[in-house]
């Protein structure tokens, strides 16, 4: 399932507690800066939106309501398989992403 009998509330608050750690935060803004390629911590409570900085395709790809749907579709798919282990697959552009589950305590938080 994925969702566990957590109340939302209380997932929510540690997702966002978790946003705030500093080794987190700092390995995230060493991988953007090793690589050139975004990477984020996405909470399963949060929508799977496309990124704050995204790069140019997706920008091009959002700028069409169906190049949104398509995408988001992809993005809720990945989550849910996501959940039970890390998943790679290309999306229907041709874009690879890769959605690796963030585990607290045997509780899937993002």
């Amino acid at each position: 399932e994925l969702f566990s009998p957590m109340p939302q509330i209380i997932r929510s608050a540690l997702a966002a507690r978790l946003r705030e750690i500093p080794e987190l935060k700092r390995f995230l803004d060493d991988f953007r800066e090793a690589t050139g390629l975004p990477l984020r911590f996405l909470p399963l409570t949060e929508n799977p939106t496309l990124p704050e900085e995204p790069v140019g395709f997706c920008q091009r790809l959002h700028a069409d309501a169906a190049g949104v749907r398509l995408c988001h579709a992809f993005r809720l798919r990945m989550r849910e398989e996501a959940a039970s282990g890390p998943v790679m697959q290309a999306c229907e552009a041709g874009l690879w992403e890769i959605f690796v589950p963030v585990n607290a305590s045997g509780i899937c938080l993002g």
